[in-house]
C-alpha cells in the first residue's frame, strides 16, 4: 500500500511583500515547481542530503490546451523537467531513492483544497515507512527541533516564541493580505507597526524551514534584509536564495533592524 506523506509546495511561500502577485507566468511557475521541489529532501549530515520520497508529483493548473502546449514547452527546455530535477538535486548534494520518479499532470480547474490563487502544487509519495536510503539503525525522521526565538530589539505581539514546526513565518503584521484583502500569509513571530525598527520588517520579511538535524534561514524579498550575527561574524541571508543559510543555536538573528536571539534544542 502506498502511504502518502506530508507534501506542499504552496505558492504564498513565494510571494515576497504582500501586493506582489504570485509567480503566474510558465517561467516562474517552473522554477517556483523547482524550489518547492528541492526543499523536499532532508539533510543526513556532512553537507549530504536524502530525498525521503521516491515519487513526486506534480500538478499545475492549465486551463485550456493553449495554455497546456504552453508550459510543456517550457518544462521540456534545458534537457527535459526530470533531467533538470535530478541535475539540481544531485548539485545539491542529494542521494535519490532508486526507482525515484517524477509525473506531471495538469489540471483544467484548481482541485478540492487548493487556495484561491493557487497554480501548482508539489507532493512526494513514499511506498514504505521509512525512507529507502537511510542510514541502517535510523527507524524513521527525528523528531524537528524545538525552536525559541526571544526579540531583543523591536517590538512584537509575542516577544518570546517557542516551536516545532517546519515552517516559521517572520514579518510585520500576523496576517498579511494582498490587494483584494485576501489572507495569504500568517507570520508566527509578528513585528508591531509604529515606529522605526518596526518599519524595517516587511510584512513577509523571512521564514525559518526547519527539517530533522538542522534549521535554515530563508529571506522572502524583504526592503531591509536578513541577517546572521554568529559571535560578531555578520552572514548576510540571500534573497531568493532557495536552500538558505543553516542556523546555529546562539545566533542572532537581523530582521531590517529588528533583532532576535536564536535557540535550537
Amino acid at each position: 500500500m502506498v502511504i502518502k506523506n506530508t507534501l506542499l509546495s504552496l505558492e504564498k511561500r513565494l510571494q515576497k511583500l504582500a501586493g506582489e502577485r504570485a509567480p503566474r507566468e510558465p517561467l516562474e511557475i517552473r522554477q517556483a515547481v523547482l524550489d518547492a521541489i528541492a526543499d523536499l529532501p532532508r539533510p543526513t549530515g556532512r553537507g549530504r542530503r536524502v530525498m525521503p520520497f521516491d515519487r513526486v508529483d506534480v500538478e499545475i493548473l492549465a486551463a485550456t490546451a493553449d495554455v497546456r502546449r504552453e508550459f510543456e514547452a517550457v518544462l521540456d527546455r534545458d534537457g527535459g523537467f526530470d533531467a533538470t530535477v535530478r541535475t539540481d538535486l544531485a548539485a545539491s548534494g542529494c542521494d535519490l531513492p532508486r526507482g525515484f520518479t517524477i509525473a506531471v499532470q495538469y489540471r483544467r480547474k484548481p482541485p478540492a483544497g487548493w487556495t484561491e490563487g493557487q497554480h501548482f502544487a508539489v507532493t512526494g509519495h513514499t511506498s514504505d515507512a521509512t525512507d529507502p536510503r537511510a542510514p541502517a539503525g535510523d527507524a524513521g525522521a527525528p523528531a524537528l527541533p524545538q525552536v525559541s526565538l526571544k526579540v531583543i530589539k523591536g517590538r512584537a505581539a509575542k516577544k518570546t516564541l517557542e516551536l516545532r514546526a517546519e515552517r516559521i513565518n517572520i514579518g510585520r503584521q500576523e496576517e498579511v493580505s494582498d490587494r483584494d484583502r485576501r489572507i495569504v500569509r500568517r507570520n508566527h513571530l509578528a513585528f508591531s507597526e509604529g515606529d522605526e525598527i518596526g518599519a524595517s520588517v516587511s510584512r513577509a520579511h523571512a521564514h525559518i524551514r526547519c527539517a530533522a538535524g538542522e534549521c535554515r534561514l530563508h529571506d522572502d524579498g524583504s526592503a531591509y534584509g536578513t541577517r546572521i550575527d554568529r559571535g560578531g561574524r555578520m552572514i548576510e541571508v540571500p534573497t531568493g536564495h532557495s536552500r538558505g543559510v543553516k542556523l546555529q543555536h546562539g545566533d542572532v538573528l537581523h530582521f531590517g533592524r529588528a533583532l532576535v536571539a536564536l535557540g535550537i534544542e
